[in-house]
């Protein structure tokens, strides 16, 4: 790589003052030395008359630049079109800022990057994230990647993260942080967040032998460069470039560590971890059949809303095996009211899924309360 530029990246400590500013930085670091290393095997290519389209194509193969880009799109947006569009016009001026090769273009990247991310990571501020000691964790409903492995499939998942350690006040990634962080998380779980079904965890951390030992099962490992989560293990815990395993990758043209995900069970996890004045009959919730058939509707109203009239969302409702009866008692009277307004004004199904609205958000609220109900059952688990 080049070395200039790669040692200057490594030598340079960041001095910010405050987590935000240092955080910032360093994930500008982490994209200059993405953009070297894509430079460099773009340049292979052209030597061997092997070049793809453009760049932008390298980045997203070798790099996790695009992946994390894509990601917060994702996460954010869950617009298909819109993504698209705004994935085009991303390619675009990244080729088109690359082509010009001034020097600054790395500098240039960072900063186009960097308007994009702040832009994400406002909106992602806003959704709830919790913290259990160094973990840090959110709940969602499954995805495909998840679901081909089993997690999942009876309830929703919570995904844990490690909070980077240079943000930690105090506290260390040891055995026994993990621990101690695990059984908080176990008593939230079976005070707050009795719909989980499964817990997951990705990262390049998990390659150390620790899955099994902490309970959990490891179901996909990868070293691929497109996983911006592959990169972070080049960040030491001080939070600056890790010189001697960045040096390995490197030499060996791989990184020393895989990214790992895992998983376990609800229950597994409960009993390993929940203390035992906590352990015994414990009532959880699972997905209902019915929460299934929600689910269909869902995908069913996202396909159909765009194409038809007003006047026929009511119809949508008054015809669903699985909510007619709430129609019929008018709990959707609001929404459908809502949705009309919507749809005389031209707004798309994920125009209104993505808007920031107080009053969808009663709404949905109120809604959420009647139908939980609905989309879950009890199930009684016992801790020994």
């Amino acid at each position: 790589m080049e070395n200039a530029n790669i040692n200057y990246l490594q030598e340079n400590k960041i001095e910010a003052r405050g987590k935000e500013i240092h955080e910032k930085e360093l994930n500008e670091k982490l994209e200059m030395i993405q953009f070297i290393y894509a430079d460099e095997q773009y340049q292979k290519e052209i030597e061997k008359e092997l070049a793809p389209t453009s760049f932008y194509d390298i980045l997203e193969r070798d790099t996790g630049v695009i992946s994390k880009i894509k990601d917060e799109h994702e996460r954010i947006l869950k617009d298909d079109d819109q993504i698209a569009e705004d994935l085009g016009k991303i390619k675009n001026k990244i080729n088109e800022i690359y082509a010009r090769k001034n020097e600054d273009w790395k500098k240039e990247i960072v900063q186009f990057l960097g308007s994009i991310h702040e832009r994400f990571n406002r909106k992602e501020d806003e959704k709830n994230v919790k913290k259990a000691g160094i973990f840090i964790y959110n709940i969602i409903k499954s995805r495909p990647d998840l679901i081909k492995h089993g997690i999942g499939e009876g309830g929703d998942v919570l995904e844990i993260h490690l909070e980077k350690m240079y943000k930690q006040e105090g506290q260390n990634f040891t055995s026994q942080s993990i621990k101690k962080s695990f059984i908080e998380l176990a008593e939230m779980i079976a005070e707050k967040h009795l719909g989980v079904s499964d817990l997951a965890a990705r990262s390049w951390i998990l390659d150390s032998g620790l899955v099994e030992a902490f309970g959990f099962e490891e179901v996909e490992r990868t070293d691929s460069l497109n996983h911006f989560s592959t990169w972070w293990q080049f960040i030491d815990k001080n939070g600056q470039i890790d010189k001697k395993r960045f040096e390995q990758f490197t030499k060996n043209g791989k990184p020393p560590l895989q990214v790992v995900l895992a998983k376990v069970k609800v229950e597994d996890f409960l009993k390993k971890y929940l203390p035992q004045e906590k352990k015994g009959k414990i009532l959880l919730k699972e997905y209902s059949f019915k929460n299934k058939e929600a689910l269909e509707f869902r995908k069913m109203f996202e396909t159909k809303f765009n194409s038809i009239k007003p006047e026929e969302i009511a119809d949508l409702f008054s015809e669903s095996r699985v909510y007619s009866e709430f129609y019929q008692k008018g709990i959707f009277n609001e929404l459908i009211e809502f949705l009309v307004e919507m749809k005389k004004k031209g707004y798309t199904y994920r125009q209104i899924e993505n808007m920031k609205s107080e009053r969808l958000n009663v709404i949905s609220e109120k809604l959420k309360k009647v139908l939980d109900a609905n989309n879950y059952v009890e199930k009684e688990i016992f801790i020994p």
